[in-house]
């Protein structure tokens, strides 16, 4: 989920951007009205709430990301398949 918002928000600051680029290469004064609706989106409560709410999600899934990979040690892919085709072989020999 957090992933997912951060990927929003950031596509959709990207795309007034670009935009912005756009109506400043053509020479239009839309461009600087934009800029600052822009920027003050971007000095809002609601902004800045929700972008403590994503850093707080990222923070927590990163988290939870290192406690997993603590707790399953790496294992080479070749490695991990090895035992469990032997204890495959042994139990049809059996």
């Amino acid at each position: 989920m957090a992933g997912r918002k951060l990927a929003r928000q950031t596509l959709d600051y990207q795309t007034v951007l670009d935009e912005i680029e756009r109506m400043e290469k053509a020479g239009t004064p839309q461009a600087a009205d934009k800029l600052a609706r822009l920027d003050a989106l971007l000095d809002s409560e609601a902004f800045q709430r929700e972008a403590r709410e994503i850093e707080r999600m990222a923070v927590a899934l990163a988290g939870v990301i290192e406690r997993l990979n603590a707790e399953v040690p790496a294992t080479d892919d070749e490695a991990a398949r090895a035992p469990a085709r032997g204890r495959a072989m042994h139990r049809t020999c059996a």
